[in-house]
């Protein structure tokens, strides 16, 4: 560990629970940067930014217009995107995407399976963070065709595991 900042994310990645009532000293941002030009799933628009007025142009303020896929960049899928009837955003408890979070690193190249999971041990509530060789692309190339994605019986076995949010280092969670 290099710094006191670095110890909330080592100790997540060690897998080791926070005491009840922790706050860590600093939250880590993963989210990607939205800008003009990022990658977007295919067939998704494009992510479009105007600036719509601008003080030094002599505007009243300076306000610029974004239009987006709900996809782009670092998004959350609820179960509605998936499974018909499922929970959409709008009733889902954002209180589970916010808290401590153990990385798992993935050794498998080609899927996040449920076996490489099992080997995790991944407990009921928890919420995990696969990182795999997508992490080593480039941003230009995290939408080709042979990303690493998770495995349906992945995806079952955390179901069935309880994990509270599951977050990738791709575009999507599903197989290109």
């Amino acid at each position: 560990v290099d710094s006191p900042a670095e110890r909330p994310a080592v100790a997540a990645a060690a897998g080791r629970r926070p005491r009840e009532g922790h706050v860590p000293r600093e939250t880590i941002d993963i989210s990607m940067t939205v800008r003009a030009g990022m990658p977007v799933w295919p067939g998704d628009p494009a992510l479009r930014l105007e600036r719509v007025m601008d003080l030094r142009r002599g505007d009243a303020c300076t306000l610029t217009s974004l239009a987006m896929s709900a996809h782009t960049g670092t998004h959350v899928d609820a179960p509605a995107h998936f499974m018909r009837g499922g929970a959409t955003v709008a009733m889902m408890d954002v209180g589970a995407l916010v808290g401590p979070a153990r990385v798992l690193e993935i050794a498998d190249a080609a899927a996040v399976t449920a076996a490489e999971l099992a080997r995790h041990r991944v407990r009921r509530g928890e919420r995990v963070l696969l990182k795999t060789r997508n992490s080593l692309l480039p941003e230009s190339r995290r939408l080709a065709r042979d990303f690493v994605a998770l495995a349906a019986d992945a995806a079952a076995w955390l179901a069935r595991r309880g994990v509270t949010a599951v977050g990738i280092d791709a575009l999507s969670v599903d197989p290109p």
